[in-house]
């Protein structure tokens, strides 16, 4: 079981961030793919395998990245690193893979799961759990989406493939809101080159 974080430490602050969430995570595998390659070669400290690609940001194919770099292929859950887990949630989240294709956690605590495909509401972008098969039945994450509308094209290919996702009551994480939008650069040209790419892929 593991965790893949995607991650731009660009200052101490952002390190703090990665550290608050690496630590709320527990003894689990870690993989963070770090879009700072400046930092390549340097003691980052902290208990993560890192990886530090060469080219420019891309969401999913750093993401594959890290898939690539698991020695466990079972269950995983991505994240971004502006998130802080309270504790149980990763063993919440894990355990509801034994139920559910794929999970997100909440951010307040509730009595039942939610069953959902609409992102935002059930499939939170900044924290997703999948079985493995799910990534090999997708071939990987598709590399031509680069940050916006990776939820939505994943949303698409679960309810095409009738892979059950669910929102887990559970497990409880706070998303710190907008902090991985400085993972990429022209927020407006990612945001209107990926709408036609999703379009194109999906229909309007």
């Amino acid at each position: 079981m593991s965790i893949i974080i995607l991650s731009f430490t660009k200052n101490p602050s952002y390190y703090t961030m990665l550290k608050d969430c690496i630590e709320s995570i527990g003894d689990y595998e870690i993989v963070v793919v770090e879009t700072n390659n400046k930092l390549k070669g340097k003691d980052m400290m902290l208990p993560a395998k890192f990886i530090f690609p060469e080219e420019e940001f891309n969401y999913n194919k750093f993401l594959n990245y890290g898939f690539q770099n698991l020695s466990s292929k079972e269950k995983v859950i991505i994240s971004n690193n502006d998130v802080v887990y309270e504790p149980g949630c990763i063993d919440a989240l894990f355990e509801s893979l034994d139920t559910y294709d794929s999970v997100s956690p909440v951010e307040k605590y509730s009595a039942k799961d939610i069953t959902g495909y609409t992102v935002g509401e059930h499939v939170k972008g900044w924290c997703i759990g999948l079985n493995y098969k799910v990534y090999e039945q997708m071939g990987g994450w598709d590399e031509s989406f680069k940050f916006w509308y990776q939820d939505n094209d994943y949303c698409n290919f679960l309810q095409k493939h009738s892979l059950n996702h669910a929102l887990i009551g559970s497990a409880v994480a706070k998303h710190l809101c907008s902090k991985s939008h400085s993972l990429v650069g022209d927020l407006k040209e990612f945001t209107n080159d990926q709408i036609s790419t999703l379009e194109q892929k999906w229909g309007k």
